[in-house]
């Protein structure tokens, strides 16, 4: 009942939202009356305006999911901002970006849109193995880290750490982004 409620608060805030921008961009009646907005939107969404939004919405970076007993993180916001990104490392230790995030080309004709196919999202349990691990331990750890006890609550991966180039060249902090416990399945 109440995620019906938030579900609800949330749907009647975004069309408050779009009859105010409605009203603000020159629709002056709901009367069925054709009355088209005067909407100017000028140039694209650069790379450096790119830069300028990503670093404004760090907290958007990575989300995390369980799902079918799996925990994931999503990428997403960086597929929709990737005008501004050169590349995205990443990585389980804020020392050891070795990973690569898959981010799509600019597509400056629609830079916010994310391609059919683009990756949004990888799965803790596909990382693959680390390079630089034990060739033993790799082979008794499914994602690369060493298993020190038979306790799987070792494995866990509970954040992650992100690092971005942006298309100048310049780079990100590196940022840490924990998992919620719901991201982690049951205890």
């Amino acid at each position: 009942m109440i995620k019906a409620v938030d579900t609800f608060r949330r749907l009647m805030a975004v069309g408050l939202a779009l009859v105010a921008f409605l009203l603000l961009a020159g629709f002056s009646s709901f009367d069925g009356q054709e009355d088209t907005p005067s909407i100017e939107i000028q140039g694209t969404i650069n790379e450096k305006q790119g830069k300028k939004i990503l670093s404004m919405t760090i907290n958007n970076w990575i989300e995390w999911r369980y799902f079918n007993s799996r925990t994931m993180f999503y990428f997403t916001h960086f597929q929709g901002w990737r005008c501004g990104i050169q590349s995205a490392a990443w990585g389980l230790k804020s020392d050891k970006l070795n990973k690569e995030l898959p981010i799509a080309e600019c597509n400056e004709e629609n830079p916010n849109s994310i391609p059919i196919g683009a990756s949004t999202y990888i799965f803790t349990d596909d990382f693959g193995f680390d390079s630089e691990a034990n060739s033993e331990t790799a082979q008794d750890s499914f994602i690369g880290l060493s298993e020190d006890s038979s306790n799987k609550e070792s494995l866990v991966v509970d954040r992650i750490f992100v690092q971005l180039t942006y298309f100048d060249g310049s780079k990100s902090e590196v940022r840490e982004f924990k998992a919620p416990q719901s991201a982690l399945g049951p205890k």
